[in-house]
């Protein structure tokens, strides 16, 4: 994962979402042409549509991961599912929840990476790549080709990802605590989290140098301050 701070956890999961989506477009659009196919191997057209299958529940499942970070009730899920709420949590609760650990702890240690979906590993990355893909074969609908923004025109994945916000900031690190607490206090892992929090206060002291109001009632000489505690905290680890 990424070591910068400017894709929040739900850009993560929405470009997984994205790189799904598209493995689902490239796998349906392969079972369209009938051209020559008596020629392929016995079950060929039922492998695809059952990987086809396969790949959009896995898409549905990242779905409904950018829904539950976006605030949207099980409540509604189910709605739109058309499904019972208790049958819709019992489906997709565990595995949004995994993936919401997996998510802290590739933020913890960038080499837990390899653990998360396509595009959620690498978001900067698989967002131009997925750009290129939709604007270089015509696969976008009339309304983003006419769109007056030219950004969205060309970057029609990477334009609408949300950056992480200090609260969320805030949020990974007691998330990242609690993973911590409950693997009975992993030395590198606690070692991970004292580097996050110094690199949060490092990015608050620049930014607070340019605006003084981005860190709200922290001034500059305490953020200096708790800078230098969390580096002599991380030496006595």
């Amino acid at each position: 994962m990424d070591d910068d701070l400017s894709y929040s956890m739900e850009a993560r999961v929405r470009v997984a979402l994205s790189a799904s989506a598209a493995q689902v477009s490239t796998t349906a659009a392969s079972l369209v042409p009938t051209h020559d196919e008596y020629g392929c191997p016995r079950g060929e057209l039922a492998e695809l549509a059952g990987r086809l299958v396969g790949t959009a529940a896995e898409a549905l499942t990242y779905a409904v991961a950018c829904e539950r970070r976006r605030g949207t009730s099980w409540e509604r899920i189910a709605e739109v599912l058309e499904e019972d709420v208790a049958a819709v949590r019992r489906r997709f609760e565990k595995p949004v929840a995994r993936l919401d650990r997996d998510l802290v702890e590739a933020w913890l240690d960038p080499d837990q990476a390899r653990h998360l979906p396509e595009g959620a590993d690498d978001p900067a990355a698989n967002a131009a790549r997925l750009d290129e893909w939709l604007t270089g074969d015509s696969r976008l609908d009339d309304a983003f080709q006419h769109h007056p923004d030219s950004e969205v025109r060309e970057h029609p994945v990477s334009s609408g990802l949300p950056v992480m916000s200090l609260s969320e900031h805030y949020e990974l690190l007691a998330s990242a605590a609690r993973v911590i607490d409950e693997d009975r206090h992993d030395r590198e892992a606690m070692i991970s989290l004292h580097r996050r929090r110094i690199a949060l206060l490092e990015w608050l002291l620049a930014e607070e140098l340019v605006d003084p109001e981005i860190a709200e009632d922290v001034d500059e000489d305490t953020l200096r301050a708790l800078l230098r505690a969390a580096r002599r905290r991380l030496a006595r680890l």
